[in-house]
Protein backbone atom coordinates (compact mmCIF):
# COMPACT_ATOMS: atom_id res chain seq x y z
CA UNK A 1 0.00 0.00 0.00
CA UNK A 2 1.27 3.27 -1.01
CA UNK A 3 -0.24 6.38 0.88
CA UNK A 4 0.21 10.63 -0.40
CA UNK A 5 0.02 12.75 1.83
CA UNK A 6 -0.09 16.48 2.47
CA UNK A 7 0.75 18.46 5.38
CA UNK A 8 1.74 21.11 7.57
CA UNK A 9 5.28 20.92 8.70
CA UNK A 10 5.99 21.75 12.20
CA UNK A 11 8.35 21.57 15.33
CA UNK A 12 6.88 20.55 18.35
CA UNK A 13 8.47 22.28 21.10
CA UNK A 14 7.84 20.75 24.70
CA UNK A 15 8.81 23.11 28.00
CA UNK A 16 7.49 22.70 31.28
CA UNK A 17 7.53 26.93 32.64
CA UNK A 18 7.22 29.07 35.33
CA UNK A 19 3.66 31.07 35.43
CA UNK A 20 5.75 33.99 35.26
CA UNK A 21 6.65 33.25 31.84
CA UNK A 22 3.03 34.05 30.83
CA UNK A 23 3.35 37.14 32.01
CA UNK A 24 6.50 38.16 31.01
CA UNK A 25 5.87 37.18 27.39
CA UNK A 26 2.38 38.21 27.17
CA UNK A 27 0.64 34.89 26.40
CA UNK A 28 -2.42 33.61 28.19
CA UNK A 29 -2.29 30.39 29.94
CA UNK A 30 -4.13 27.55 29.11
CA UNK A 31 -5.66 28.83 25.74
CA UNK A 32 -4.81 28.22 21.85
CA UNK A 33 -2.95 31.35 20.41
CA UNK A 34 -1.22 31.88 16.71
CA UNK A 35 1.48 33.93 16.69
CA UNK A 36 3.48 35.56 14.02
CA UNK A 37 7.30 34.38 12.73
CA UNK A 38 9.22 36.68 14.32
CA UNK A 39 7.04 36.34 17.71
CA UNK A 40 7.86 32.69 17.70
CA UNK A 41 11.43 33.52 17.57
CA UNK A 42 11.22 35.95 20.32
CA UNK A 43 9.49 32.65 22.78
CA UNK A 44 11.79 30.43 21.53
CA UNK A 45 14.80 32.92 22.99
CA UNK A 46 13.01 33.46 26.02
CA UNK A 47 12.90 29.94 26.58
CA UNK A 48 16.68 29.36 26.76
CA UNK A 49 16.64 29.63 30.27
CA UNK A 50 14.17 26.26 30.68
CA UNK A 51 15.15 22.91 29.28
CA UNK A 52 12.68 22.12 26.57
CA UNK A 53 12.03 19.45 23.66
CA UNK A 54 12.08 19.78 19.82
CA UNK A 55 10.44 17.34 17.98
CA UNK A 56 9.31 17.31 14.12
CA UNK A 57 5.33 16.93 13.78
CA UNK A 58 2.60 18.20 12.27
CA UNK A 59 -0.54 16.48 11.44
CA UNK A 60 0.03 14.61 8.37
CA UNK A 61 3.53 14.32 9.24
CA UNK A 62 3.01 12.44 12.74
CA UNK A 63 0.48 10.32 10.96
CA UNK A 64 2.67 8.82 7.70
CA UNK A 65 5.68 8.35 10.08
CA UNK A 66 3.91 6.35 12.42
CA UNK A 67 2.44 4.24 9.32
CA UNK A 68 5.74 4.34 7.62
CA UNK A 69 6.51 1.66 10.81
CA UNK A 70 3.87 -0.97 9.65
CA UNK A 71 6.11 -0.89 6.22
CA UNK A 72 3.41 0.96 4.58
CA UNK A 73 5.21 3.25 1.89
CA UNK A 74 4.63 7.02 2.47
CA UNK A 75 5.29 10.30 0.62
CA UNK A 76 5.02 13.23 2.65
CA UNK A 77 4.47 16.78 1.10
CA UNK A 78 5.03 19.65 3.06
CA UNK A 79 6.91 23.36 3.28
CA UNK A 80 9.60 23.96 5.57
CA UNK A 81 12.23 26.61 6.06
CA UNK A 82 16.08 25.61 5.29
CA UNK A 83 16.54 25.61 9.36
CA UNK A 84 14.95 21.98 9.39
CA UNK A 85 17.40 19.57 9.48
CA UNK A 86 15.35 16.83 11.73
CA UNK A 87 12.66 15.71 8.98
CA UNK A 88 15.42 15.16 6.60
CA UNK A 89 17.10 12.48 9.37
CA UNK A 90 13.66 10.31 9.03
CA UNK A 91 14.27 9.89 5.30
CA UNK A 92 17.70 8.55 6.68
CA UNK A 93 16.56 5.84 9.26
CA UNK A 94 13.10 4.62 7.42
CA UNK A 95 13.20 3.43 4.18
CA UNK A 96 9.51 3.64 4.14
CA UNK A 97 9.34 7.16 5.17
CA UNK A 98 9.69 9.94 1.88
CA UNK A 99 9.77 13.37 3.17
CA UNK A 100 9.21 16.10 0.57
CA UNK A 101 10.10 18.96 1.90
CA UNK A 102 9.83 22.33 -0.30
CA UNK A 103 12.40 24.83 1.36
CA UNK A 104 11.20 28.36 2.06
CA UNK A 105 13.07 31.01 3.19
CA UNK A 106 11.54 31.45 5.89
CA UNK A 107 11.18 29.90 9.33
CA UNK A 108 9.80 26.18 10.05
CA UNK A 109 6.67 26.68 11.82
CA UNK A 110 6.77 25.92 15.02
CA UNK A 111 4.64 24.89 17.86
CA UNK A 112 4.89 25.48 21.84
CA UNK A 113 3.10 23.38 24.03
CA UNK A 114 3.86 24.85 27.63
CA UNK A 115 2.84 23.43 30.60
CA UNK A 116 2.46 25.56 33.72
CA UNK A 117 3.10 24.17 37.59
CA UNK A 118 -0.56 23.82 37.55
CA UNK A 119 -0.70 21.21 34.74
CA UNK A 120 -2.59 23.27 32.14
CA UNK A 121 -1.31 22.80 28.68
CA UNK A 122 -0.91 26.53 26.45
CA UNK A 123 -0.27 26.28 22.39
CA UNK A 124 1.29 28.76 20.54
CA UNK A 125 1.30 27.97 16.87
CA UNK A 126 3.34 30.22 13.91
CA UNK A 127 2.28 28.12 10.49
CA UNK A 128 6.03 29.85 9.23
CA UNK A 129 6.84 28.18 5.93
CA UNK A 130 4.28 25.59 5.66
CA UNK A 131 1.75 28.18 3.80
CA UNK A 132 4.80 28.30 1.27
CA UNK A 133 3.25 25.29 -0.21
CA UNK A 134 1.81 25.95 -3.58
CA UNK A 135 0.03 24.40 -6.64
CA UNK A 136 3.37 23.36 -8.48
CA UNK A 137 5.07 21.39 -5.68
CA UNK A 138 2.28 18.63 -6.01
CA UNK A 139 3.69 15.65 -8.20
CA UNK A 140 0.34 14.79 -10.23
CA UNK A 141 2.16 11.16 -11.13
CA UNK A 142 3.52 10.39 -7.50
CA UNK A 143 -0.33 10.79 -6.48
CA UNK A 144 -1.84 9.29 -8.84
CA UNK A 145 0.45 6.06 -8.32
CA UNK A 146 -0.57 6.17 -4.74
CA UNK A 147 -4.01 4.43 -3.64
CA UNK A 148 -4.35 6.72 -0.42
CA UNK A 149 -4.36 10.19 -0.29
CA UNK A 150 -4.22 11.74 3.13
CA UNK A 151 -5.08 15.19 3.83
CA UNK A 152 -4.55 17.40 6.72
CA UNK A 153 -7.36 20.11 7.45
CA UNK A 154 -5.21 23.05 7.88
CA UNK A 155 -3.79 22.46 3.84
CA UNK A 156 -7.34 24.11 3.23
CA UNK A 157 -6.29 27.15 4.50
CA UNK A 158 -3.58 27.73 2.48
CA UNK A 159 -4.32 30.29 -0.59
CA UNK A 160 -2.04 28.88 -3.22
CA UNK A 161 -3.33 25.42 -3.00
CA UNK A 162 -6.63 26.84 -4.51
CA UNK A 163 -8.64 24.53 -1.78
CA UNK A 164 -7.12 21.42 -3.56
CA UNK A 165 -8.66 21.91 -6.93
CA UNK A 166 -5.78 19.65 -8.58
CA UNK A 167 -7.16 16.36 -6.83
CA UNK A 168 -10.68 17.29 -9.82
CA UNK A 169 -7.95 16.14 -12.44
CA UNK A 170 -6.80 12.86 -10.15
CA UNK A 171 -8.62 9.49 -10.77
CA UNK A 172 -10.96 8.77 -7.82
CA UNK A 173 -9.02 7.47 -4.70
CA UNK A 174 -9.50 6.55 -1.65
CA UNK A 175 -9.34 9.84 0.59
CA UNK A 176 -8.94 10.26 4.10
CA UNK A 177 -9.36 14.09 5.55
CA UNK A 178 -8.29 14.98 9.22
CA UNK A 179 -10.23 17.97 9.55
CA UNK A 180 -7.92 19.81 11.91
CA UNK A 181 -10.34 22.41 13.43
CA UNK A 182 -13.69 23.67 13.94
CA UNK A 183 -12.85 26.53 12.23
CA UNK A 184 -11.26 24.98 9.01
CA UNK A 185 -14.86 22.95 8.79
CA UNK A 186 -16.56 26.39 8.98
CA UNK A 187 -14.79 28.17 6.12
CA UNK A 188 -14.12 25.22 4.13
CA UNK A 189 -17.38 23.14 4.46
CA UNK A 190 -18.16 23.52 0.50
CA UNK A 191 -14.56 22.33 -0.35
CA UNK A 192 -14.20 19.56 1.49
CA UNK A 193 -17.69 18.22 0.73
CA UNK A 194 -16.87 18.95 -3.17
CA UNK A 195 -13.95 16.79 -2.38
CA UNK A 196 -15.42 13.87 -1.07
CA UNK A 197 -18.02 13.52 -3.66
CA UNK A 198 -15.93 12.73 -6.13
CA UNK A 199 -13.44 10.15 -4.18
CA UNK A 200 -14.33 7.59 -1.83
CA UNK A 201 -13.65 9.49 1.35
CA UNK A 202 -13.55 8.79 5.03
CA UNK A 203 -13.81 11.73 7.07
CA UNK A 204 -12.31 12.16 10.31
CA UNK A 205 -13.18 15.09 13.23
CA UNK A 206 -13.18 15.31 17.13
CA UNK A 207 -17.02 16.03 17.71
CA UNK A 208 -16.73 19.98 17.37
CA UNK A 209 -15.22 19.14 13.85
CA UNK A 210 -18.32 17.15 12.58
CA UNK A 211 -20.56 19.94 14.21
CA UNK A 212 -19.39 22.69 12.10
CA UNK A 213 -20.47 20.80 8.97
CA UNK A 214 -23.97 21.35 9.96
CA UNK A 215 -23.56 24.03 12.60
CA UNK A 216 -26.16 22.12 14.82
CA UNK A 217 -26.06 18.70 16.05
CA UNK A 218 -23.64 15.40 15.35
CA UNK A 219 -27.01 13.76 13.95
CA UNK A 220 -27.50 16.79 11.65
CA UNK A 221 -23.70 16.56 10.02
CA UNK A 222 -24.34 12.93 9.53
CA UNK A 223 -27.25 13.28 7.81
CA UNK A 224 -25.46 16.02 5.17
CA UNK A 225 -22.08 13.80 4.92
CA UNK A 226 -23.27 10.62 4.33
CA UNK A 227 -23.94 11.58 1.18
CA UNK A 228 -20.47 12.34 0.23
CA UNK A 229 -18.46 9.83 2.76
CA UNK A 230 -18.05 6.39 2.79
CA UNK A 231 -17.57 6.73 6.71
CA UNK A 232 -17.31 9.55 9.04
CA UNK A 233 -15.12 9.06 11.91
CA UNK A 234 -15.71 11.16 14.94
CA UNK A 235 -12.55 11.16 17.45
CA UNK A 236 -13.82 11.70 21.45
CA UNK A 237 -10.77 11.77 23.23
CA UNK A 238 -10.89 9.88 26.79
CA UNK A 239 -14.43 8.55 25.30
CA UNK A 240 -12.76 6.50 22.91
CA UNK A 241 -14.40 7.42 19.47
CA UNK A 242 -17.59 6.71 17.44
CA UNK A 243 -18.58 6.52 13.46
CA UNK A 244 -20.86 6.28 10.87
CA UNK A 245 -21.34 4.01 7.85
CA UNK A 246 -23.99 2.86 5.45
CA UNK A 247 -23.83 -0.72 6.58
CA UNK A 248 -23.70 -0.57 10.32
CA UNK A 249 -24.83 3.31 11.19
CA UNK A 250 -23.63 5.15 14.41
CA UNK A 251 -21.73 2.79 16.57
CA UNK A 252 -19.65 3.76 19.79
CA UNK A 253 -16.29 2.37 20.21
CA UNK A 254 -15.00 2.68 24.13
CA UNK A 255 -10.90 3.50 24.89
CA UNK A 256 -8.03 1.70 25.39
CA UNK A 257 -6.25 3.30 28.06
CA UNK A 258 -2.73 4.66 28.68
CA UNK A 259 0.31 6.79 30.83
CA UNK A 260 -1.14 9.73 30.14
CA UNK A 261 1.96 12.09 29.55
CA UNK A 262 0.77 14.44 26.77
CA UNK A 263 -2.25 14.66 24.41
CA UNK A 264 -0.52 15.71 21.94
CA UNK A 265 -0.48 14.08 18.03
CA UNK A 266 -3.35 11.23 19.94
CA UNK A 267 -5.72 11.62 17.20
CA UNK A 268 -2.81 11.62 14.61
CA UNK A 269 -1.50 8.71 15.36
CA UNK A 270 -5.89 7.38 15.73
CA UNK A 271 -5.54 7.81 12.29
CA UNK A 272 -2.72 5.81 11.31
CA UNK A 273 -4.05 2.75 13.34
CA UNK A 274 -7.33 3.15 11.60
CA UNK A 275 -5.21 2.47 8.42
CA UNK A 276 -3.06 0.10 9.65
CA UNK A 277 -6.18 -2.09 10.41
CA UNK A 278 -7.63 -1.16 6.96
CA UNK A 279 -5.79 -2.70 5.54
CA UNK A 280 -5.27 -5.48 7.45
CA UNK A 281 -9.21 -6.09 5.90
CA UNK A 282 -11.14 -5.54 9.67
CA UNK A 283 -14.06 -4.03 10.25
CA UNK A 284 -15.17 -0.33 10.94
CA UNK A 285 -15.79 -1.41 13.91
CA UNK A 286 -12.10 -2.89 14.92
CA UNK A 287 -10.30 -0.37 12.39
CA UNK A 288 -11.41 2.51 15.09
CA UNK A 289 -10.94 -0.16 18.14
CA UNK A 290 -7.58 -0.20 16.57
CA UNK A 291 -7.22 3.65 15.93
CA UNK A 292 -8.03 4.33 19.90
CA UNK A 293 -5.27 2.20 20.76
CA UNK A 294 -2.74 3.64 18.26
CA UNK A 295 -3.67 7.01 19.93
CA UNK A 296 -3.35 5.84 23.75
CA UNK A 297 0.05 4.61 22.61
CA UNK A 298 0.74 7.78 21.96
CA UNK A 299 -0.39 9.31 25.29
CA UNK A 300 2.82 7.70 26.67
CA UNK A 301 5.22 9.80 24.72
CA UNK A 302 5.70 14.13 23.83
CA UNK A 303 4.15 14.69 20.38
CA UNK A 304 2.24 12.35 17.73
CA UNK A 305 5.21 9.53 18.70
CA UNK A 306 5.16 6.05 18.80
CA UNK A 307 7.88 3.31 18.82
CA UNK A 308 9.00 0.14 17.99
CA UNK A 309 7.33 -1.31 21.13
CA UNK A 310 4.03 0.37 20.45
CA UNK A 311 3.94 -1.22 16.99
CA UNK A 312 4.11 -4.56 18.02
CA UNK A 313 1.06 -4.45 20.29
CA UNK A 314 -1.03 -2.88 17.95
CA UNK A 315 -0.21 -5.53 15.74
CA UNK A 316 -0.68 -8.68 18.30
CA UNK A 317 -4.65 -6.49 18.96
CA UNK A 318 -5.12 -6.67 14.68
CA UNK A 319 -3.98 -10.26 14.69
CA UNK A 320 -6.26 -11.37 17.12
CA UNK A 321 -9.41 -9.37 15.81
CA UNK A 322 -8.06 -11.34 12.53
CA UNK A 323 -7.98 -14.55 13.80
CA UNK A 324 -11.20 -14.11 15.79
CA UNK A 325 -13.28 -13.74 12.95
CA UNK A 326 -15.48 -10.82 14.64
CA UNK A 327 -18.30 -9.98 13.26
CA UNK A 328 -18.23 -7.17 10.87
CA UNK A 329 -19.72 -4.02 13.10
CA UNK A 330 -19.49 -6.28 16.15
CA UNK A 331 -16.62 -5.37 19.55
CA UNK A 332 -13.56 -7.30 19.48
CA UNK A 333 -13.34 -9.91 22.42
Amino acid sequence: MKVYGIGNPFLDIFCDVKDSFFEENNIKKGETDHVSEREALQILENLSKYRYKIIPGGGAFNTLRALSLFHIHCEYLGAAGKDIKKFGKEKRNNEYFNPLLVFSEKETGKCFYLKSPDNKLTVIAAPGAAMSLSEKDIDLPLMEDSEIIYIEGFIFNNKKLKSLSFLKAVKPKRIYIDCGNPFIVTRYRKDIIDLSGKHTTVIMGTEGEIIAFSNSSITDSIRLLKKYCRAIIIKQGKNGASFYSRNTGLLQVPPFYSVHENTTGCGDLFAAGYMVAAKNGLSMYNRVATGNLCGSLCLKHSGGWIESDDCKKLELLINKLKNDSILPGRPGK
